[in-house]
């Protein structure tokens, strides 16, 4: 899903690359109810852009936390023809 120079751009932390994302997200919190959708793409050549929202109910040291917030993905056409995540970026609709 993702290209090898992923970066993950996320709230509140710094920036993880390459390898480092699966390790990041081996360590994300249970998901228990997830949705998302499109807002807007849009795209030239072999890059597209991604805007959306997202809520989400994470499971996080025994609670129930709810998130709600946006994202913008950046897809990268590969060699093959497929569309692969090389940037993702979200942030919380609520102020902390």
């Amino acid at each position: 899903m993702c290209t090898d120079d992923i970066v993950f751009l996320l709230p509140g932390e710094p920036a993880v690359e390459g390898d480092g994302v699966r390790r990041w997200l081996d360590n994300f919190p249970a998901i228990n109810a997830m949705a998302s959708d499109i807002d807007r793409v849009e795209g030239a050549g072999h890059l597209a852009c991604v805007r959306g929202w997202v809520r989400m109910t994470l499971e996080v040291s025994g609670q129930q936390l709810a998130f709600d917030g946006k994202y913008t993905d950046l897809f990268r056409k590969q060699p093959d023809g497929t569309w692969r995540y090389a940037l993702v970026m979200w942030n919380s609709n609520n102020q902390v």
